[in-house]
């Protein structure tokens, strides 16, 4: 099967870069699909970047005692929302590799 540029020095180099390019977007599309548009994944990012600011101001105001068990609190529900971020991602990831 002669290609385009089969007499350029690099072209067997040059196709697999092109293939591995293409596949690479179109896995990334696919992810795009799968993970990042759900609103399961939009919810946990916005939980955790709600937390992440709450858990920022108590750091700051971290003199009083009240404040480092709620400071616990909220870093343990900003551990589960990353956590089941992650099994979202990686549930979709998965089946990429499959693929």
């Amino acid at each position: 099967m002669a290609y385009p540029f089969s007499d350029f020095k690099y072209s067997d180099g040059l196709t697999v870069m092109g293939i591995s390019f293409c596949t690479a977007i179109v896995c990334e599309a696919i992810s795009w699909v799968l993970i990042y548009r759900t609103n399961s994944y939009k919810n946990l990012r916005s939980s955790i970047d709600k937390a992440s600011k709450k858990l920022e101001t108590m750091k700051t105001d971290s003199q009083k005692i009240n404040i480092k068990k709620s400071k616990t609190k909220k870093l343990t529900v900003l551990r589960q929302a990353s956590k089941n971020q992650v099994v979202t991602c990686l549930s979709s990831s998965s089946s990429l590799g499959v693929w």
